[in-house]
């Protein structure tokens, strides 16, 4: 989560390598790192999130201009709500 809220993509990217679950959300608002760096516009972040979620494509998922073949999981954690229903696409 701090990696992603400040910036630091290869923190982020040691991390997912490392194992780290990319979809815990923080304690009080339920925010998932994908939510914070979306917020905070680190798109190089967003990038290395969306990449690393799941290695096993099996969709499509058209975000701005840019298009991505997902896994049916990584929709519904691009579509997560935090605690006051906003989703990573809201932000």
């Amino acid at each position: 989560y701090l990696a992603s809220r400040n910036g630091f993509p290869n923190i982020v990217e040691l991390l997912l390598k490392k194992g780290a679950k990319s979809d815990l959300p923080t304690p009080f608002q339920h925010l998932i790192p994908l939510h914070v760096a979306a917020y905070t516009g680190h798109i190089e972040i967003v990038n290395l999130l969306l990449k690393y979620v799941s290695k096993q494509p099996k969709g499509n998922v058209t975000i701005g201009s840019e298009s991505y073949i997902v896994p049916i999981d990584l929709r519904e954690y691009i579509n997560k709500p935090y605690k006051y229903g906003f989703t990573p696409l809201h932000m």
